[in-house]
C-alpha cells in the first residue's frame, strides 16, 4: 500500500495503523509511509535509499532495537543492517523479510 495515510490526520493514521496491526489475522503487508505513527506499529522496517549511484537498504526489527538485542542470525551483527544491492535483490529481501 503506497502512502495510504498521506491525506489523513494523526488520529486517522493511528486508527488505520492499529486496524492493520490488530484487526487482521496473520497479515503480511508492505506499506509505504512517511508517517511515524504508521510505522511505529510495524514488526519490520525496511528503508531503501540511493547514495553514490548505488541503491542501499536498511532493515530494522524495531522490537529488538528498542530492547538493544542483537540479531543472532547475522553473526552477532546489530539489528540494523545496511547492504549494497541492486533493486531486484532488495525487493527479494523485502519479500523474504515479511514472509
Amino acid at each position: 500500500m503506497d502512502e495510504i495515510d498521506a491525506a489523513l490526520d494523526f488520529k486517522n493514521v493511528s486508527i488505520i495503523a492499529n486496524y492493520i496491526k490488530e484487526g487482521t489475522r496473520n497479515p503480511q503487508f508492505i506499506i509505504i509511509s512517511l508517517r511515524s505513527n504508521m510505522f511505529e506499529l510495524a514488526d519490520r522496517l525496511v528503508g531503501i535509499y540511493k547514495t553514490h549511484n548505488c541503491t542501499k537498504s536498511v532493515t530494522i526489527n524495531p522490537n529488538k532495537l528498542s530492547l538493544g538485542i542483537l540479531d543472532t542470525n547475522a553473526n552477532i551483527q546489530p539489528v540494523v543492517k545496511e547492504t549494497e544491492k541492486n533493486d531486484e535483490e532488495i525487493f527479494t529481501e523485502i519479500i523474504q523479510a515479511v514472509s
